[in-house]
């Protein structure tokens, strides 16, 4: 049912992601990712920015996560980071709150070299960054994210996200 979720997550049918990692998490409480995977069904990174009731049940989910999670886990790696996105979310503006994510998940996927949904989450939220950085005219970094993930794609060809986030990282 994890992997379904993710599934889910990953093909941007995120109201269906978080029911279905809610279901998750009330099969095993203990399951920090499902509340994870609820937090990031509320983030939508390449749309719109979380209504306030996602603000607050993302919130509430990643802080579950980060609860369930023990310290120095990859769990936790990335529980922190969708908290970092929801954290003091009345106070933060979208674009800043997707560049602290990006800068989390760039820092997940480096401790986690061998993880390439750490990769491929990484890749996302540069792709988000990149697409609110109307400054940079170079799109370093959807270039940057179409460079780590292209290579990816033979290996996991019936990935539900992966061609997608190569698709839009190259949008603009």
């Amino acid at each position: 049912r994890f992997e379904s979720a993710v599934a889910l997550l990953h093909s941007f049918w995120y109201t269906e992601a978080a029911h279905a990692f809610e279901a998750v998490g009330r099969a095993d409480s203990t399951c920090a990712l499902a509340h994870w995977g609820a937090a990031m069904s509320r983030l939508h990174p390449l749309w719109t920015p979380p209504t306030d009731a996602e603000n607050v049940a993302g919130l509430a989910a990643a802080q579950r996560a980060v609860r369930t999670s023990r310290p120095g886990t990859r769990e936790r790696a990335y529980a922190d980071a969708i908290n970092g996105f929801f954290v003091d979310w009345d106070r933060r503006d979208w674009r800043s709150r997707i560049f602290a994510w990006e800068s989390a998940m760039a820092e997940v996927a480096r401790r986690h070299p061998d993880d390439h949904e750490a990769r491929i989450f990484h890749g996302l939220s540069q792709i988000a960054a990149g697409q609110l950085d109307a400054r940079d005219t170079t799109y370093r970094r959807q270039r940057a994210a179409a460079e780590d993930l292209t290579p990816l794609i033979p290996r996991y060809p019936n990935h539900p996200g992966l061609a997608h986030y190569v698709i839009h990282a190259y949008d603009s």
